[in-house]
């Protein structure tokens, strides 16, 4: 099967992350950083969700800061990253999965003690994404995201394209 969505095509093409400046040399690292920082605050053995993973940039963080946590990572693509990514022994332990839409996920609900998201969850609708991921997540469980901030260039370009095409699309 031939992949035809933009994020399979860019996730199945070893790329191990997204949205980091490459003009910034220490953007990936201070990002890892604060997920290593995260997951050492985590409890051992804390199941964990991360939503809009991608080839497993934050996953792999978090293993980095707390080998004991137990985590899973979704995606909208049809990932992959232990068969794309060049270099993905450290994320064995991860469970990936494809093809999941954070508005629909196929979880019991409370079954992760933590939820994690890095440039990913915004794209999804919040009115359908926040009741979903809600019902995942154990009741006194932790959220981190990583979002792009309101005048980021990505944001900016998103937020005229949206108001153009409303535009054209009103009566």
């Amino acid at each position: 099967m031939v992949a035809t969505d933009s994020w399979t095509i860019y996730w199945q093409a070893d790329h191990p992350d997204s949205c980091i400046a490459t003009g910034a040399v220490h953007d990936a690292d201070t990002i890892s950083d604060f997920w290593q920082s995260f997951a050492q605050s985590t409890a051992a053995e804390s199941r964990v969700l991360d939503l809009a993973t991608g080839n497993g940039t934050v996953p792999l963080a978090l293993l980095q800061g707390n080998t004991s946590l137990l985590v899973t990572g979704v995606d909208r693509a049809d990932i992959d990253p232990k068969k794309y990514l060049a270099s993905s022994d450290l994320l064995d332990p991860v469970e990936f999965t494809g093809g999941i839409d954070v508005c629909e996920l196929p979880f019991a609900a409370g079954a992760f003690d933590v939820l994690s998201s890095q440039f990913g969850i915004e794209y999804a609708p919040l009115e359908k994404a926040v009741p979903a991921i809600a019902t995942v997540l154990r009741s006194g469980g932790r959220l981190q995201f990583v979002l792009h901030h309101a005048a980021s260039d990505i944001v900016v370009a998103t937020r005229k394209k949206r108001k153009e095409m409303e535009g054209l699309l009103s009566e």
